[in-house]
This record gives structure tokens, C-alpha cells and sequence, in this order.
């Protein structure tokens, strides 16, 4: 389809490049597009750096002000800057079949079309192609839409990661403070002194019957046995500097010990 251009005395300001369908290009931008086709011309990379911008807004980037305001473009809207694209799709007019792009893998290995990458202005704002690269147009879209998905997919897997690692957290702190208030319980129920005298004697009963039987106590038992000998229950064996055994005292403290604690016959 031909396209219409009218020119006026303020030429690429008030007239456009119409088509049926689609916003309208202005004079100047479609005059310097057209001459942008030729790589070598001063417009070209200019007009790429408005098509890479990532915002049509020239107060947030620099690069994109100054490439308008040498091109004397400064007066287009937003809207209009980000019209002005790239082509991504690769050289070639028409895709490729489904049944080269499968078997070129077991075959010969092609090499890959370089992009095209023509400055088009965008008649419609989903439009990604230039006109003559429109049969990948549904390439792109599809690739958009496996985007996304991919992107719901990292999503989702990234809130279900979040939601067992508060359910976890959730967990231990339930375990935590259970453990706290046994804690809790159990330092609530204090010993009465009959109790605790009945613990003390069970282990003075269990030290005695090791010395009786030639073992000595452990380290963590060295303080009763200090009190046993201050006591005169114990005494250090003169033949074996490092071994203890009963006195008579002691003798008749485990036979009380086994009558009243062990609960056992009294020793002869």
C-alpha cells in the first residue's frame, strides 16, 4: 500500500504519513527513517539510540534528549518516541519450515540469520516488526506469552518456596516454646526436703557400694566424697595412695543405706 506524504512550509510538524489503520507518523520522522535505511547515513544511529531507549521520557535519559534535540525532534510526545523501533527479527523475509528448523539438528548445522535491525516507526502499538518482516510477528508473540508463563512459573515456585519456609519457621517457633513452658513446668515443681533427702541418699548409697566394691567415683562425684571423708564414712587406702575404702562408720552407714534406700538385704 502507497503511502501518502504531504509536505507544508513547516515540513515533519503538522503533516503526517497516513494509513488506514494505525497512528499517523509524522513528516519528519518518516523523511528521516527513510533516510536511515542507508546505515551510513548521519540519522541512523541517531535514531537507534531513540529506538534502544528503555523510557520514551527525555528527563529520565540523557542519551535520548540529546539524540532528539539533534535530529530537532524534541517536540514529539512520549507516545510518539516510543513508535520509533527496531527490528529483531532475522533477515530473512519468510520463517523458516517447521521441518527444516527439526531436522537441520540432525543434519547440517545452519548458521544462525543476523538480525535485521531496520528503524520502523510502530502503526500500531503492538506492532514489534518492521512491514516487511511481518510474518514473524507471531513468532514474537508467542515468545512474549512463554515469557510470561515462565515468569507466573518462577512466581508461583518462588511464593510456595516463601510459604514452607514461614510454615517451617512457624514450626520451630511452636517447638521452642513448647520446650519453654516444660521447661517451665518442670522448674514449677520444687522438690519437698523429704524428696530431696531421699535423692542424696540414693547417691551416697551408689558412691558407697562402688568404694565397698574397689571402684573409684567419678569426677563429678568428688564432692561427696570429700564430704564422706570429712564425715569419716571414707578414708584413702594407705597401700593404693590413689584408692578409698570404708571405715567402720561407713559400714554401718551403707547398711542403713540398704535397709531404708536400697531396700536390700543387710550385709553380714
Amino acid at each position: 500500500m502507497v503511502s501518502q506524504v504531504y509536505y507544508s512550509p513547516n515540513f515533519g510538524r503538522d503533516e503526517f504519513v497516513k494509513r488506514p489503520k494505525g497512528k499517523p507518523c509524522p513528516s519528519l520522522v518518516w523523511f528521516l527513517i527513510e533516510s536511515a535505511s542507508n546505515k551510513d547515513e548521519w540519522p541512523f544511529e541517531l535514531l537507534r539510540t531513540i529506538a534502544r531507549s528503555p523510557t520514551p521520557f527525555q528527563l529520565k535519559n540523557p542519551a535520548l534528549k540529546e539524540a532528539l534535540k539533534a535530529l530537532g525532534l524534541e517536540w514529539l510526545k512520549p507516545s510518539q518516541i516510543s513508535r520509533i523501533r527496531e527490528c529483531p527479527a532475522p533477515e530473512r523475509k519468510v520463517p523458516r519450515h517447521p521441518y527444516d528448523r527439526w531436522f537441520s539438528r540432525y543434519g547440517e548445522s545452519k548458521s544462525r540469520s543476523p538480525k535485521c535491525k531496520e528503524l520502523f516507526w510502530a502503526w500500531r502499538h503492538d506492532q514489534k516488526t518492521c512491514d516487511l518482516h511481518s510474518g514473524y510477528a507471531s513468532m514474537f508473540r508467542v515468545q512474549k506469552h512463554r515469557k510470561r508463563k515462565q515468569k507466573e512459573r518462577q512466581n508461583l515456585r518462588q511464593l510456595k518456596d516463601a510459604r514452607q519456609e514461614l510454615k517451617r519457621a512457624r514450626r520451630e517457633r511452636r517447638r521452642d516454646k513448647r520446650q519453654a513452658e516444660k521447661l517451665a513446668q518442670a522448674a514449677a515443681r520444687l522438690l519437698t526436703p523429704s524428696q530431696l533427702q531421699a535423692q542424696n541418699d540414693r547417691a551416697d548409697l551408689q558412691l558407697l557400694k562402688l568404694i565397698r566394691l574397689g571402684y573409684e567415683p567419678e569426677a563429678t562425684d568428688s564432692e561427696r566424697l570429700e564430704a564422706m571423708i570429712r564425715n569419716g564414712y571414707v578414708v584413702p587406702d594407705p597401700e593404693e595412695p590413689q584408692a578409698h575404702r570404708l571405715t567402720g562408720q561407713g559400714w554401718d552407714r551403707l547398711k542403713v543405706f540398704r535397709q531404708s534406700v536400697g531396700r536390700g538385704p543387710a550385709l553380714t
